[in-house]
C-alpha cells in the first residue's frame, strides 16, 4: 500500500490491463465513473534526470536516456545533453507522440485495457498530456508540448469535441495562450 485510508477516501489498484510499463500521469475520470482518460508515455527507454552541480567549465548536468539514445548515465557533453523519450521515426521521417493520451473503460470485471486516442489528439512529435473532460462530456481540454532536447519550446492548450465515441481534431484555445 501506498498510503493509507482516510476520511472515507480509499485508494485501490486500477488492475493490470489498465496499468502499463510506462509512467502514467493526469488521469481524468468520467462525470459517470465508467470512463479514465490518462496520459503515458511511449517510449520504452528510462529517463534518468541527473541533478549535478555546474563543473567548473561552466556546464551543467545532464539529462540522458539510460537506455536508447542521448546521454547514457550522465556522463557526457554537459549541458548539450539530449533526452530520447521513445520518439520513433519511420522511413519516411514521421514519428509517433513522445506522449499519448488513452482511455479505459470500467466494466463488472474492472478497467478495460486502455486504448491510444488517434492523430486527432494524439499529434506526432508532441507530448500529449494533462487532459479533462467538460462535465456534461463533450469537450477535452489538454495540453500539447513541443520539447527540443529538455527544453520545453511551446506548451498550449487545446480543445477538441467528442461525438459517438470518439473525438474531433483538437484547435488551440486563442486568448490563453499567449496569443
Amino acid at each position: 500500500k501506498v498510503t493509507k485510508s482516510q476520511d472515507g477516501l480509499s485508494i485501490t489498484h486500477g488492475g493490470k490491463e489498465i496499468n502499463g510499463k510506462n509512467s502514467e500521469y493526469s488521469p481524468f475520470l468520467s462525470a459517470d465513473n465508467k470512463e479514465i482518460y490518462f496520459a503515458a508515455l511511449v517510449g520504452n527507454d528510462i529517463i534518468e534526470v541527473n541533478d549535478k552541480p555546474k563543473a567548473e567549465d561552466g556546464k551543467t548536468g545532464n539529462i540522458g536516456s539510460a537506455g536508447g539514445g542521448g546521454d547514457k548515465g550522465g556522463e557526457g557533453e554537459g549541458d548539450k545533453a539530449k533526452i530520447d523519450l521513445g520518439l520513433k521515426k519511420d522511413d519516411e521521417g514521421g514519428g509517433e507522440p513522445f506522449s499519448k493520451i488513452y482511455k479505459s473503460s470500467k466494466s463488472e470485471k474492472g478497467w478495460g485495457k486502455p486504448t491510444a486516442l488517434d492523430e486527432n489528439v494524439n499529434r506526432v512529435d508532441f507530448f500529449n498530456v494533462n487532459n479533462s473532460i467538460s462535465p456534461d462530456g463533450k469537450r477535452m481540454f489538454f495540453n500539447r508540448e513541443l520539447v527540443d532536447g529538455h527544453i520545453l519550446k511551446e506548451a498550449k492548450i487545446f480543445m477538441s469535441e467528442g461525438k459517438d465515441g470518439s473525438w474531433a481534431a483538437g484547435n488551440e484555445l486563442k486568448g490563453v495562450n499567449g496569443n
